[in-house]
């Protein structure tokens, strides 16, 4: 007897579904795939034509991101277990936090900089271990 997930794998897969289930499943489950600390700072919105659009933070994020537009995608694309996803657009916008989280504060004082400072070069080092986990 088949199990039930077999059964709506194989639907998804015979009515040409697959790729759009796993792209939402992508963006749906974004948190955990990309990891706690950048999923403060980017969300996955959504997908259109191999082009997935992701909000991000702030500018500076955004270019970050955009120098390491391979890496993701193939990391995320080995994710999906098919290339799905040609391009990704990062925009400025709010990122909502995930259910239960709260999203942090502006910072403000020269401690709250500093301390978001170190908090970024921590995030940028997460990333390339998310891409190049050796």
């Amino acid at each position: 007897m088949k199990q039930l997930r077999e059964i709506i794998n194989g639907l998804l897969q015979s009515r040409g579904l697959w790729s759009q289930f796993k792209i939402s499943e992508l963006i749906f489950n974004w948190d955990e795939i990309i990891g706690e600390s950048l999923s403060t700072v980017t969300r996955a919105t959504d997908f259109n034509r191999g082009r997935l659009r992701v909000l991000v933070e702030d500018p500076v994020w955004g270019h970050h991101l955009s120098l390491m537009k391979p890496q993701i995608i193939e990391r995320l694309n080995r994710y999906l277990g098919k290339k799905i996803i040609k391009e990704i657009y990062f925009q400025v916008g709010e990122v909502k936090p995930a259910s239960g989280k709260k999203k942090r504060a502006a910072a403000g004082s020269r401690e709250e900089q500093f301390s978001r400072g170190q908090e970024f070069k921590n995030n940028i080092k997460k990333l390339q271990d998310l891409i190049d986990p050796r």
